[in-house]
């Protein structure tokens, strides 16, 4: 267990411990962007780095709503008893997954933030500490930028230097939550990936604030007459930009005297396509790179107000819940004792009828419609819901009194008028 490593206590240490600097090769660019935190530079000539992506609306929309989704919904460990589930209130998961993951850091904070690693960095990673009777008591969430994995000896290696000590963490004691990937260890990383696809979107938004922080106005070639001299076409230059240049300034008519003449050379916006290449950004690479629906990520385009509901309920199908059963399998691997994962007495599962209140009436009615033709007992539909059993009751199997088999009706005889 990591109490053997004192993980925690390096964590927890106020003052960082310095360490003797590692050589870099020249050649290694992955590195020293690393260290520089420069990211890696697209065709677009944007540096994609984990600062700016999150910066970019889209994006920071998306991730904030997978993030928000999987730490929103509750999560519990519970134990089976026969065909029923309860709580299990008492176990040491319990308290991580719905609590406190670790003295510092609340439940939902802590899966907020290890899926927002996940979605951006492709991979994230907690430790786990444990008490000598190797129980769960804490996880700490870790750098995922400072991680190496390795393989030796039939075992999974996680190193990493946490306030500059090197410490290496066993698979069995590491939470990892990864989405695709090459290996089936780590993930492929969003800002690698997707270098040249984010690095557009980010250009197409840095050259929105350019071109309206400059009120409007396209750059260009400020012509002069060749008799004016130095100091007048310095005077004539700053004239011209503290006209033209700023929001403030984008309706003003700019003078210019002794035969100045302005020639635009940059490409107008509507020319370039400049609107149509954010609403395309955000549709076809934000919406499918994070598996978001477009309009929850600001586009309207294609949505109607009809069509609403079976998006929302896309989100949650397709989007959340892959996420949400990659939470539920590492949660039990890692949390559950042995005894408990092979006898089967134990599973850690969302409640995801919290994130369908939505449709909770169209759910209701299709449940009770199943009980009333005999495919649900009322114990089963309560387990749909999250609920616990009510008894032998419960088992009960119902079905309609008027229901005949086709071709076996009773034959009615016929009415005699038995009036005098």
């Amino acid at each position: 267990g990591n109490h053997m490593y004192g993980v925690s206590e390096i964590i927890a240490s106020p003052v960082p411990v310095t360490t003797q600097p590692q050589a870099i090769s020249v050649r290694d660019a992955d590195r020293w962007n690393t260290v520089f935190n420069t990211g890696r530079e697209s065709s677009s000539g944007v540096k994609v780095n984990h600062k700016n992506v999150v910066g970019y609306p889209a994006f920071w929309r998306g991730v904030n709503l997978i993030a928000n989704g999987v730490a929103g919904l509750p999560l519990d460990v519970f134990q089976r008893d026969g065909d029923d589930r309860t709580i299990a209130r008492t176990h040491p998961a319990q308290k991580l997954l719905r609590r406190m993951a670790s003295p510092i850091q609340r439940a939902r904070k802590f899966r907020k933030t290890l899926q927002g690693h996940a979605l951006i960095f492709g991979n994230g990673f907690a430790t786990i500490e444990r008490d000598a009777r190797m129980q769960p008591i804490a996880m700490w969430i870790l750098d995922p930028q400072q991680m190496v994995v390795r393989y030796v000896d039939g075992e999974l290696w996680y190193c990493t230097t946490i306030n500059g000590k090197q410490v290496k963490i066993p698979g069995r004691d590491m939470f990892h939550i990864t989405g695709l990937s090459h290996d089936g260890i780590c993930g492929y990383s969003a800002l690698d990936t997707f270098n040249e696809a984010l690095g557009l979107g980010i250009a197409a938004q840095r050259f929105g604030s350019r071109f309206f922080g400059q009120g409007a106005n396209m750059g260009g070639l400020l012509m002069v007459p060749g008799h004016f001299s130095e100091d007048k076409i310095r005077n004539t230059m700053s004239a011209w930009s503290e006209m033209s240049e700023g929001l403030q300034n984008s309706h003003k008519v700019a003078l210019l005297q002794d035969g100045a003449k302005f020639i635009p050379t940059s490409i107008d916006p509507d020319k370039g396509q400049f609107n149509e290449t954010r609403d395309f950004e955000v549709r076809a690479v934000v919406a499918n790179i994070l598996g978001v629906p477009p309009h929850l990520l600001g586009d309207a385009t294609r949505t109607s107000h009809n069509s609403l509901e079976t998006e929302e309920q896309s989100f949650l199908t397709h989007s959340l819940s892959p996420w949400l059963n990659e939470w539920e399998g590492e949660s039990e691997l890692k949390l559950l004792s042995e005894p408990e994962q092979e006898n089967d007495t134990h599973f850690i599962e969302f409640n995801r009828e919290a994130a369908v209140q939505m449709e909770f009436e169209k759910k209701v009615n299709g449940i009770a419609k199943q009980i009333e033709i005999g495919v649900l007992t009322v114990n089963d539909a309560r387990k749909l819901v999250n609920l616990p059993a009510v008894g032998e009751d419960g088992d009960k199997r119902y079905h309609p009194a008027n229901w005949t088999e086709v071709g076996a009706e009773p034959v009615t005889e016929p009415v005699t008028d038995t009036t005098i």
